[in-house]
């Protein structure tokens, strides 16, 4: 996981303040779909665009939204990243092993022949230089 950066230049600032008007307007327009609170989309758009435009003009007051917003959501992203990597694995990973173990493949051949001398895989040389550039 990429680590939070205390220092974060102007750029990564700006970007973020640009984020965060895009994200709380799109939260003000689905809040005056779904409920028909004008008012309340306005403040909180108002609010946004308050804070956006100061961003923008002086990145380094952003700083600490940046920095709190990122140490609330880096235990989200760790705990989401976690749990979507054990999904992946039991659901996808686990049952293709089980597959092919019931199909008696060995794509790795990583079972033991005694009759075998060596395990040595001899690999086809390249014809020319060139075709290190062209792998597949």
């Amino acid at each position: 996981m990429r680590p939070i950066r205390k220092n974060p230049s102007i750029r990564e600032l700006r970007q973020f303040t640009a984020l965060w008007l895009l994200f709380f307007t799109v939260m003000a327009v689905m809040l005056w779909h779904r409920t028909g609170a004008l008012t309340t989309a306005l403040v909180i758009w108002g609010a946004a665009l308050t804070v956006a435009v100061v961003g923008l003009l002086f990145p380094k007051l952003m700083r600490w939204v940046y920095l709190v917003m990122s140490y609330l959501a880096f235990p989200m992203g760790w705990v989401v990243s976690h749990v979507l990597m054990a999904l992946i694995f039991y659901l996808v990973v686990t049952p293709v092993a089980l597959v092919l173990k019931m199909l008696g493949r060995d794509p790795l051949e990583r079972s033991t022949d005694p009759s075998r001398s060596s395990y040595w895989v001899r690999c086809q040389q390249a014809d020319t230089p060139s075709r290190y550039f062209r792998q597949f």
